[in-house]
C-alpha cells in the first residue's frame, strides 16, 4: 500500500502530493511487482491491458526495425529521472487507453520495481488521479503530431526520432536523438 510524505523517497514524486486517503485507495488499485534485468514486460504486438509506474530501476522501450536490423530505442523510464517522474511517471497507458496492441517492447535493464494498473482499474484510477487523463490527452496529441512529422520526413530522416518529455507545467520539450 502507498503511504504519504514519510516514504516519498520510495515512491515517485508524482504521488507525494496526494492525501493519505487517496493513496490508500490507489494502493488497492495497483499491484507491486519486481522484475529482473533483461526481463520483458510486454512485447511489440501484445495486448495493451495494463500500464506501469516505475518505482525503482529502469525500463527501455524498444521497437523492431524493418528488415530485422536490430531494435530502435524509443524511450527509457527510470525512477532516477526525477523530472520525468514528477510529470509523467508511467508508460504503457496509451495502448490500453486506445485499445490497441503495444507498439514497442518493454525491457527491464536492471532490477526494477513497478506498480501495475490493470485495465479493469483504469476508470477508478482516473477518478482518483484526474490529472492523468489530461496528461494522457496531451501525450496522445503530441504523438499524433510526431507521427505526422515522421510520415512527411525523408527516408534517411526516419532513422532519427524525437522523444517527448511532458513537463508538469504542460510544456512540450522535443529533443532530437540520433539512433545510430
Amino acid at each position: 500500500m502507498l503511504t504519504s510524505s514519510r516514504s516519498c523517497s520510495r515512491i515517485t514524486l508524482f504521488f507525494c502530493s496526494f492525501a493519505q486517503a487517496d493513496l490508500e485507495q490507489l494502493g488497492w488499485l495497483m499491484q507491486l511487482q519486481v522484475f529482473r534485468p533483461k526481463e520483458v514486460l510486454f512485447e511489440e504486438g501484445d495486448a495493451g491491458d495494463r500500464f506501469y509506474i516505475v518505482m525503482k530501476g529502469c525500463v527501455q522501450m524498444l521497437q523492431r526495425r524493418a528488415g530485422g536490423s536490430g531494435d530502435l530505442l524509443l524511450a527509457t523510464y527510470s525512477a532516477r529521472d526525477r523530472v520525468q517522474q514528477a510529470a509523467c511517471p508511467w508508460f504503457g497507458e496509451m495502448a490500453m487507453h486506445c485499445k490497441q496492441s503495444r507498439n514497442a517492447t518493454a525491457l527491464c535493464i536492471e532490477p526494477t520495481k513497478l506498480l501495475i494498473v490493470l485495465e479493469s482499474a483504469l476508470a477508478s484510477f482516473m477518478k482518483l488521479v484526474p490529472r492523468f487523463e489530461e496528461m494522457l490527452e496531451t501525450k496522445l496529441q503530441a504523438v499524433a503530431s510526431l507521427n505526422e512529422i515522421a510520415q512527411s520526413a525523408s527516408a534517411s530522416a526516419r532513422e532519427s526520432f524525437f522523444t517527448l518529455s511532458i513537463r508538469s507545467r504542460g510544456e512540450k520539450d522535443f529533443r532530437h536523438v540520433r539512433t545510430t
